[in-house]
């Protein structure tokens, strides 16, 4: 990019939450606890997630004050545990999840943030925060499974 384009912009960020179907943690686990599907999850592997009108919202801001060719490291000063996003949507559902746990440490060093400390009102508690992003994106991820399985 830095290369071709004459003026960027890029935020490395940790998984983003959206309407998707991709392999990443929250649909995945949402359509495997949703069809009664049985798997597995890492005992220590902490994660950290941020929704995707977040990075929008962040992104908008950093842009408009004339930021640009620059990379930018978004890490959010949280983190969570599979097993906490796992509970969370279950909890939602209303459906007990089948799985398994791994005992494997995977460990993952967030490199430090560029741009955290203004923005970490998003993320003032991390169940608070994992809760409103499952609240917000399991119904309408669930809407995706069922077109898809139509």
């Amino acid at each position: 990019v830095q290369s071709e384009a004459g003026s960027y912009l890029i935020l490395r960020l940790p998984q983003v939450a959206g309407i998707t179907l991709n392999n990443t943690l929250l649909p995945m686990f949402i359509k495997n606890i949703y069809h009664e599907k049985h798997f597995e999850i890492y005992k220590d592997a902490p994660r950290s997630l941020i929704d995707v009108e977040h990075v929008v919202d962040i992104f908008d801001k950093i842009y408009s004050r004339g930021c640009s060719n620059k990379i930018l490291n978004f890490y959010p000063g949280y983190s969570f545990q599979p097993i906490d996003l796992v509970e969370e949507i279950s909890r939602f559902l209303g459906l007990k999840p089948k799985y398994n746990i791994l005992e494997k440490y995977i460990s993952y060093d967030y490199p430090s943030s560029d741009i955290q400390e203004e923005f970490n009102s998003y993320f003032t508690k991390q169940q608070v925060y994992l809760k409103e992003v499952v609240e917000k994106y399991t119904p309408k991820i669930i809407n995706l499974i069922n077109q898809n399985y139509k």
